[in-house]
């Protein structure tokens, strides 16, 4: 079961703006901790959805992690072709 925390906070970041790489501020202002938040980039990092450089709170999604979708009842990967995502 995927916490409600987590699906705001996924859907926020797959909704912002390019070049908008404040993920700790739109974290705060979901009324998410910074610890939490952190928590799930690296959850999802882990699981190669979310890349990042020097912060985690300034990364991106991958291919794959575009292609996600999260529920409550867990997440869902829409189409996406396995070659597209190991380039």
């Amino acid at each position: 079961m995927t916490k409600p925390d987590e699906i705001r906070l996924f859907n926020a970041l797959k909704r912002r703006a390019d070049g908008d790489l404040d993920g700790r501020g739109m974290a705060a202002s979901l009324g998410i901790s910074e610890k939490v938040a952190y928590n799930r980039l690296m959850k999802w990092e882990d699981r190669g959805w979310w890349e990042y450089g020097v912060s985690a709170f300034c990364g991106w999604f991958t291919k794959l992690g575009k292609a996600v979708v999260l529920t409550e009842k867990g997440w869902i990967c829409g189409e996406i072709e396995k070659e597209e995502v190991n380039k």
